[in-house]
């Protein structure tokens, strides 16, 4: 028994089709550039955030943080359509980067996400485009092979996905 594409777009309704997720693991530049870009932060609010999850990852917390931040300076920006514009639009990044760190490629042992996954936000009219069944299927796989050898002592992902 085992899972398969059909139990991730039944349970999930995530697309399987367009163009597969392709990324490599990005450098801590990379990944400054990135959030500053991306969320819209200050680089010194972006180092600190990178140097506390030792790697190029994003907290949960860190992200609730950008976006009601970001929500409460497009509600001050009211009457320039173009600020208002950009806050919502870093919101919507940091919501989405959370919704891609605890709904798709779960890992229910840390709390947080990489940074990687926000390339993928650049326009949000292509978002849909991209193969979000197959890659947490594949996702999904490799937790399931770390999670079948003898010494582990817990599994992380969907549960969900393994008990249907």
């Amino acid at each position: 028994m085992t899972i398969t594409l059909d139990d991730v777009v039944c349970l999930l309704h995530l697309m399987i089709r367009e163009t597969f997720l392709d990324h490599d693991r990005i450098d801590k530049e990379e990944a400054l550039d990135m959030l500053v870009e991306k969320l819209g932060v200050t680089p010194e609010s972006a180092m600190a955030e990178i140097d506390k999850t030792c790697g190029n990852h994003v907290r949960y917390s860190y992200l609730k943080r950008v976006f009601t931040d970001e929500i409460r300076r497009a509600w001050e920006a009211d009457g320039d359509l173009e600020q208002v514009t950009l806050h919502r639009r870093f919101a919507m990044r940091a919501y989405l980067l959370y919704l891609v760190g605890t709904q798709i490629f779960v890992d229910t042992s840390v709390t947080y996400t990489y940074i990687m996954y926000m390339r993928y936000f650049d326009d949000f009219e292509t978002i849909h485009q991209w193969n979000w069944g197959a890659a947490q299927l594949a996702y999904l796989y490799t937790k399931l092979s770390e999670g079948i050898t003898w010494n582990t002592r817990q599994m992380t992902s969907i549960m969900s996905l393994l008990t249907v």
